[in-house]
């Protein structure tokens, strides 16, 4: 699903209107980012509109940084490079019916290109979940720069103003 695909389905869960998904798109191509984030930026949604009408609307986990512990050896699974190419971060794994796959935290869940490269490069099947831009590149900052990329990942609830 693209990002035209996103915005409609913001537009038709009633969180946005069809202005502000023009005005988006239009600023997106203008200015580059994530639809979303520019969303939110604008003010148009909030990330409570934003998450339950995606995770509704498409049938999309979405992924609560609430408190909790990433194991390395998840985090591991997905190379620094590609996690900061496709904004993704590693957040635990799921048996399921088929055998295990490694939940990701995504931005744009619905990227079938990111995920086929993901699998492409690592050998691995991903479930992808529905996580903010923002929270992602925090995780990502807290975890390679402040420590290092090493250890496991603690995190408590994750909020921006």
């Amino acid at each position: 699903m693209n990002k035209t695909k996103i915005g409609q389905a913001l537009v038709d869960a009633g969180v946005i209107t069809e202005e502000h998904l023009f005005k988006a798109l239009r600023d997106q191509r203008i200015y580059g980012g994530r639809l979303a984030t520019i969303l939110l930026e604008k003010c148009y949604i909030t990330e409570k509109e934003y998450f339950e009408a995606l995770t509704q609307k498409l049938r999309i986990a979405a992924v609560a940084f609430s408190k909790g512990t990433i194991p390395e050896s998840v985090i591991k699974l997905v190379p620094y490079e590609l996690a900061n190419k496709y904004t993704v971060f590693p957040y635990g794994i799921r048996d399921t019916a088929t055998g295990r796959v490694v939940v990701l935290a995504m931005a744009d869940p619905t990227d079938q290109k990111a995920l086929a490269a993901l699998y492409s490069a690592t050998g691995i099947e991903f479930e992808p979940a529905l996580a903010l831009e923002s929270t992602i590149r925090y995780i990502m900052h807290d975890y390679y720069i402040n420590q290092s990329g090493r250890g496991s990942y603690r995190y408590e609830e994750i909020q921006f103003p």
